[in-house]
């Protein structure tokens, strides 16, 4: 939906196939990302030690401008710069809400 709502607007939407759970397969992918003006990505967050996302857009030179936004569903949610490329991440789940039973 998102990518509509963009390609809408005259935006050029490049969509990245899935990422395997490795450092290397997500090095490659935000070093392919970090070249457009505006960089999403969803999914594969984690917080401490498991969050490779994070660890490597350090790495790769993303400021990180905030991380652990409070909404539901959804955190954490992170949004950074590097030279020009904005950066938005968060672990939205398609509108699936979770409910304890």
């Amino acid at each position: 939906m998102l990518a509509a709502a963009l390609a809408a607007t005259g935006a050029d939407i490049e969509r990245l196939p899935v990422v395997d759970d490795d450092e290397s397969a997500h090095r490659a992918a935000l070093e392919h990302g970090l070249t457009a003006d505006v960089l999403v990505t969803s999914g594969g967050v984690s917080v401490g030690p498991h969050d490779l996302v994070r660890s490597i857009e350090a790495e790769l030179g993303v400021e990180e401008v905030f991380w652990r936004v409070a909404i539901r569903p959804g955190k954490p949610v992170s949004f950074g710069v590097r030279d020009a490329t904005l950066r938005l991440r968060a672990s939205w789940q398609s509108g699936v809400v979770a409910r304890r039973v």
